[in-house]
């Protein structure tokens, strides 16, 4: 049977397979399941045969954006809570175990890979001056693409290359600094390293009350600097 009414009006879930209902209300309005099947978890099977990660029994999880809202499935528990910067951050390591993703691009996914190479550079005045060049002839070529694009009735693709224009243009602009005076591109790295770190940071701390297994899971699976990395122990598939 369902529960009931939750702060910020949300609703507990109804239940889930196996009979087992949802659990209670959790702080900032965040929708959570409870425990499914006794000790379902991640080394809840029968016996200890296999790993449980679903609602359903089945080894897996899910990470899914559904409208403004983020549905998260682990260790026998659902829950659903409100978008953050942190969450996509972690969707994206998420759908790449194992690699190293840079930090600044968590940081401006729209940016590219020029923004990327740019913002990794060290603070060098003449490699500045190199990735300001490179931002001008990429600016160059991605103006071709979007005429292309738009000849050929190719909507997203000019959509998609409009999106990483406009984020060179305000890396552009935000390289003038102050009254213009030049500022050092590279410096972005280090701030890249702390927003990202501290923005997952916060997600896995709000996650302890909305959904302590995936918290847990996460900080022992999920490292953090210049570049983020997705390390499970055993591969876990994701529904992201």
């Amino acid at each position: 049977m369902t529960g009931g009414a939750v702060p910020g009006g949300a609703t507990t879930r109804g239940a889930v397979p196996g009979g087992a209902t949802t659990g209670g209300a959790v702080p900032g309005g965040a929708m959570t399941g409870g425990a499914v099947g006794g000790r379902a978890g991640r080394d809840g099977g029968v016996g200890g045969e296999r790993k449980t990660y679903g609602t359903d029994g089945g080894v897996g999880g899910e990470f899914r954006k559904d409208g403004a809202v983020w549905a998260l499935v682990f260790a026998g528990r659902a829950a659903h809570v409100p978008d953050a910067k942190g969450l996509r951050d972690l969707h994206t390591l998420l759908s790449r175990p194992g690699d190293d993703v840079p930090a600044v691009r968590l940081l401006d996914p729209q940016g590219g890979e020029v923004v990327v190479a740019a913002r990794r550079m060290g603070g060098d005045d003449v490699l500045d001056e190199r990735a300001k060049t490179s931002y001008r002839r990429r600016l160059a070529q991605l103006d071709e693409e979007i005429d292309r694009a738009v000849e050929l009735g190719d909507d997203r693709r000019a959509a998609e290359s409009d999106r990483e224009r406009a984020a060179l243009l305000e890396e552009l602009r935000a390289a003038a600094g102050l009254g213009g005076r030049t500022r050092r591109l590279g410096d972005e790295a280090e701030r890249a390293r702390k927003t990202v770190t501290a923005r997952i940071r916060d997600t896995l701390r709000k996650l302890d009350h909305a959904h302590p297994e995936l918290a847990a899971h996460l900080r022992a699976t999920v490292s953090t600097g210049s570049t983020c990395r997705y390390q499970p122990d055993d591969a876990i598939p994701w529904r992201l």
